[in-house]
């Protein structure tokens, strides 16, 4: 029998830990939400110098050169409802170059409100685009969208989203390009997954402008995922970043 790559062992390795949502310890309730997650035994949740989400303050950025390159293509396979959020899997064909290193697109799912902030203001909607390089360090991308237009694209995912957590479907061919804006000013910076376990050395992009939705997807994605959004993290020494 052929033995797995070091590559897919790696991959699977950070599969499985985005997955730790499928545990029922931990969520968003008084009972077991973010300021209980280290008593669930997710110590770094509270240990950690770089979680996440953060705030943005714009005046307090470093203006940076651009470093990021994204190609993304129609090549989703299935979207499950993992009970903390409605999540999006891809076949691996989307890229992300940032800083020299490359990465694939593996999942993307959302967040109401959003988590990161802006000078203070809150989105109603997140939605974090996960990506990977080939010795297991991420990526995320994150879009935010305002209460406006409908947004085509996404309704395709509202209209498939699992009402029941664990469910998965098939749910192909979805166009991720539609989810980026069309100007790509970003903010940069270190950060760790906003769910349990917490991990960090995460490279965080968070795009300036957002995207909009109308308030009836808005509000039917809230309806399966409920309030999911970890509270503000302290930036302690870090650097953002802005890139126009």
């Amino acid at each position: 029998m052929k033995k797995p790559s070091l590559a897919l062992i790696v991959k699977l390795g950070i599969i499985l830990s985005l997955n730790t949502a499928l545990s029922a310890d931990w969520g968003y309730s008084k009972a077991n939400g973010p300021e209980k997650w280290a008593e669930l035994g997710y110590k770094k949740c509270s240990s950690g110098k770089s979680q996440s989400p953060i705030n943005i303050t714009t005046q307090a950025t470093k203006s940076s050169k651009n470093k990021l390159a994204i190609q993304y293509h129609a090549d989703s396979t299935h979207i499950t409802n993992s009970g903390h959020s409605i999540e999006l899997n891809f076949a691996n064909q989307s890229l992300v170059s940032f800083n020299k290193n490359h990465y694939k697109l593996i999942q993307a799912h959302f967040h109401t409100p959003s988590e990161n902030q802006i000078n203070g203001k809150s989105f109603p909607l997140e939605m974090h685009l996960v990506h990977q390089d080939d010795t297991g360090n991420l990526l995320v991308v994150g879009v935010f969208f305002d209460e406006g237009d409908f947004h085509n694209e996404l309704h395709h995912i509202v209209t498939n989203a699992p009402s029941n957590k664990d469910e998965t479907k098939p749910l192909k061919n979805i166009n991720i390009q539609e989810f980026l804006p069309e100007k790509r000013g970003y903010f940069s910076f270190a950060g760790s997954l906003t769910t349990p376990p917490c991990t960090e050395n995460v490279q965080w992009i968070v795009l300036k402008d957002p995207l909009q939705a109308s308030k009836e997807q808005i509000y039917a994605l809230n309806e399966i995922m409920h309030d999911n959004a970890r509270d503000i993290q302290p930036i302690n020494n870090r650097t953002i970043h802005s890139i126009d």
